[in-house]
């Protein structure tokens, strides 16, 4: 009995041993069952988040591939802009050579408006010359009409005095007299019509000439 007690006190021993044991075991188990539920949800919000970073990752290629097409556009509208500077650069040269070349033309339009100013004041100059010249002649020829003038009227005169001389002379002059066909040969006869109008015809020095001799 006393052994039995002492083995029946020894089961109990290890029975309570064992309790405990499986207190410690399903404390841990209740611990572990946290951690896995703590895990399992750390494994969703984990796994939510993975997606979510996929998510994120597929729009960032989708962001890196509309970057990439971009950056192509991008470098064929730089690839024109060069042509085109290029182009515009060119132009500029030409350009700048025709500012070179129409300064030079427009150098040698102001030197030859220069030279057309210069021959505008020649020819103004000799204008202004023909002009004192046309007035001198102008002078002259009024000053010959008015010697002509005098002429005719000396003409008119001499022709006046001419007739009074031949009227005063004719009943005292014959014609067979040697003085009389002397003067006929010297300054005809004034005793025709024909040659009395011929000397008035003549200058004003023939016609004093054919009054002095008539005279005499």
């Amino acid at each position: 009995m006393q052994a039995e007690r002492e083995r029946l006190r020894e089961t109990n021993a290890s029975h309570k041993a064992l309790q405990d044991e499986l207190n410690k075991t399903n404390t841990v188990v209740n611990i572990v069952e946290h951690r896995v539920a703590d895990a399992t949800s750390s494994l969703k919000t984990a796994r939510q988040n993975l997606e979510d970073l996929n998510e994120v990752s597929v729009k960032l290629h989708e962001n890196q591939e509309k970057m990439r097409s971009q950056v192509l556009d991008l470098q064929g509208v730089a690839k024109k802009q060069d042509e085109k500077l290029k182009e515009n650069r060119e132009l500029l040269e030409h350009l700048a050579a025709g500012h070179q070349v129409t300064q030079a033309r427009l150098a040698e339009a102001l030197n030859g408006f220069d030279n057309m100013r210069k021959e505008k004041e020649e020819h103004r100059r000799q204008l202004q010359n023909l002009k004192q010249g046309q007035e001198l002649a102008q002078g002259q020829m009024q000053s010959l009409r008015t010697e002509l003038a005098d002429v005719d009227t000396t003409t008119r005169a001499v022709k006046e005095g001419l007739r009074e001389t031949s009227s005063l002379l004719l009943p005292n002059i014959h014609l067979d007299s040697s003085e009389a066909r002397s003067a006929s040969m010297r300054h005809g006869s004034l005793l025709q019509t024909g040659n009395l109008s011929a000397v008035v015809a003549t200058p004003r020095k023939a016609a004093h000439a054919t009054f002095k001799g008539s005279t005499r």
